[in-house]
């Protein structure tokens, strides 16, 4: 694995121009199973980091890895409409996206049209990040290329385990109360 610096990173990947950094990945398999997700943020205004990451009790893995950058991008579309009540003034805003997915990549690149298929309201979402201001730019890396993609990819695996013993938890939990109130 590669630790690249901030410029190294942006360089390899021709950004020149931006306002937020995602490094994201997604741990899932099947909705029959748990899913998680987890992203580094950089904001180039105060190059300050920020560690993401959520999990489900149900998600395929192409799930996981759009939410690593929805949660990120939802918090950012809201500090951006904070700053335009006070400032009055749209402001584009350049978000370039570096995941491992190349389903990711191009669906998120093709995500220009009708979105139809398999995570088709996610994607739409994407969409609408366009009408607040949110110039959305893909990149594809392998995972061993970056140390913050590396990063991301163990925090996903390490919530995703987490979820799975909450749900065997409360999978028993359940089981109990569902005896208490029906012990026949």
């Amino acid at each position: 694995m590669d630790s690249k610096t901030l410029e190294e990173v942006l360089a390899a990947n021709e950004i020149s121009q931006w306002d937020l950094l995602l490094v994201g990945d997604g741990s899932g398999s099947t909705w029959k199973r748990e899913a998680g997700w987890s992203c580094i943020s950089v904001e180039k205004t105060t190059y300050r980091r920020r560690l993401w990451f959520g999990a489900m009790n149900a998600g395929t893995v192409n799930f996981a890895e759009i939410m690593a950058y929805l949660q990120p991008l939802v918090w950012y579309v809201e500090q951006e409409l904070e700053i335009r009540k006070k400032t009055k003034k749209v402001n584009v805003r350049h978000v370039h996206i570096i995941t491992d997915s190349s389903y990711v990549r191009s669906r998120g690149d093709a995500n220009q049209g009708i979105v139809t298929g398999k995570n088709g309201p996610l994607w739409e979402v994407f969409k609408r990040f366009a009408g607040q201001g949110i110039v959305i730019h893909w990149h594809w890396n392998r995972r061993d290329e970056l140390a913050l993609n590396h990063h991301a990819d163990e925090v996903s695996k390490k919530v995703r385990k987490q979820i799975k013993t909450m749900n065997a938890a409360q999978d028993e939990l359940l089981c109990q109360d569902l005896q208490a109130l029906n012990p026949g």
